[in-house]
């Protein structure tokens, strides 16, 4: 499987679009079927890092955003 980001646009400041397309292959390297678009509708939030965080969360994740929730449908 392959996937290629075609945009990521906000709908909100805690809620973001982003569409794909997907492209399935075979072992051999083959198309299984057409590639296909998706739309996922992504909620973030911001946590901060506090004296409680550590380096490794840092590391992980250094802005700190999460996602909250999500959705996504394949697009017709």
């Amino acid at each position: 499987m392959s996937i290629e980001i075609i945009s990521v646009i906000p709908q909100s400041p805690e809620t973001w679009q982003v569409d794909w397309l997907e492209k399935v292959y075979d072992r051999q390297g083959h198309l299984t079927e057409p590639p296909f678009k998706m739309r996922a509708l992504l909620r973030v939030y911001n946590k901060p890092t506090t004296q409680s965080t550590t380096e490794e969360q840092i590391r992980n994740n250094p802005l700190g955003i999460y996602i909250q929730d999500f959705s996504w449908s394949k697009q017709t």
